[in-house]
């Protein structure tokens, strides 16, 4: 146990203390106030205003005062459970229609793993005026809900206005940018790179990456980054390139553009983070020769059969988010702005018939393009 600094306001009151053990009811003796106030200050009950939870903190802190993690954890628990065992207390808030973010891959993992731990996930939706914003901070305080965790925002990267102070708090996936919240999303740049070590052990030599405005801006341009990394390190052993089509995928300009793009740079291999689109199929339709002269690999869930893809493994990434809920409830943090992370989720590689792993194709390409 640390003593009080030497000349803090706390170091006369505790120097004749005669206790080694720092107790709430010993700071709340050096506070001047109740258990109870110093319990929700160090708690980060939202209830109790900014600046007493600071000066209690403070005189915790000089004190020496530690939490003992086994019951913190207890406390937590009993606070649920004596509320109602059967309760919501876990907010999803989410920026879409309660119908389709209850058929959701990331809110079905977030109830499979909440109600493993004992926790009930209720959908939110977020308001769109400051009143409504107010209203909901009210409503999830009065109902005793300290967990949260947000979905995707639909249209790129958004910025919040709700007050998160006193909630803990993850966000799901990279597209939530103020406040800087915790974050559990795939690891957009681990894919690319084990998608292009998986195409160059395999021998290809020239592999060419075909993505859109839009999807390189939900992805903050990692997918393209992850490409120029892997070219970086392995120059001038591989030929690597990127196109970013700006007409529209299923048009014909679009369809001309990556059909004559392939052909003049001589690939042997396609990758594609494009969500949602049957890229593979569209460029069969265009007689490129899959896989036979090309070899194809989607770098995210592929809405067909037959064709290599990356599985995110959404459900793992939001069974990860409710871990890290659950742990910051257990600890008391409810300050998720302060340190920020992400936790990152390998994508795992779906084998298909798009992408034939031939290593005999390797020795009839030359070793540097």
């Amino acid at each position: 146990m640390n003593p009080p600094l030497p000349g803090s306001p706390m170091h006369e009151k505790t120097r004749n203390a005669g206790s080694p053990r720092i107790t709430i009811r010993r700071i709340a003796e050096v506070a001047e106030v109740s258990p109870m106030t110093v319990s929700r200050a160090l708690r980060n009950h939202p209830r109790q205003s900014a600046a007493t939870r600071e000066r209690i903190q403070k005189i915790a802190r000089e004190l020496g005062y530690r939490p003992h993690p086994y019951v913190s954890a207890l406390m937590s628990d009993l606070s649920r459970l004596r509320r109602n065992p059967d309760v919501v207390n876990l907010a999803v808030l989410h920026f879409d229609s309660e119908e389709k973010v209850r058929t959701h891959s990331y809110y079905k993992g977030i109830v499979r793993r909440a109600n493993a731990l004992g926790y009930i996930p209720e959908p939110f939706a977020y308001p769109p005026s400051p009143a409504g914003l107010a209203r909901l901070r009210k409503v999830l305080i009065a109902r005793g809900i300290r967990g949260m965790i947000l979905m995707p925002a639909n249209d790129g990267f958004t910025s919040l206005d709700f007050d998160f102070h006193g909630f803990a708090v993850v966000a799901m996936g990279l597209s939530i940018v103020a406040p800087t919240l915790p974050k559990a999303a795939h690891d957009i740049c681990g894919t690319t790179s084990t998608a292009l070590k998986t195409l160059t052990e395999s021998g290809h030599r020239r592999i060419g990456m075909i993505s859109t405005p839009h999807v390189n801006e939900l992805s903050a341009y990692l997918y393209v980054a992850g490409l120029k990394a892997f070219r970086r390190a392995t120059h001038p052993r591989f030929h690597l390139v990127d196109l970013e089509l700006r007409h529209s995928i299923d048009s014909r300009r679009g369809r001309d553009i990556m059909t004559r793009w392939i052909a003049r740079e001589k690939l042997d291999a396609v990758v594609s983070p494009i969500f949602g689109c049957r890229l593979c199929h569209i460029l069969q339709e265009e007689g490129v020769e899959i896989p036979q002269r090309l070899g194809y690999l989607h770098l995210t869930e592929y809405p067909g059969p037959d064709v290599s893809y990356f599985d995110h493994e959404s459900g793992i990434i939001a069974e990860m988010a409710v871990n890290a809920v659950v742990g910051m409830i257990s600890r008391n943090e409810y300050h998720p702005e302060v340190h920020p992370y992400t936790i990152s989720v390998a994508a795992k590689l779906q084998e298909g018939a798009s992408l034939p792993l031939l290593p005999a194709m390797a020795a009839s390409f030359p070793a540097s393009a």
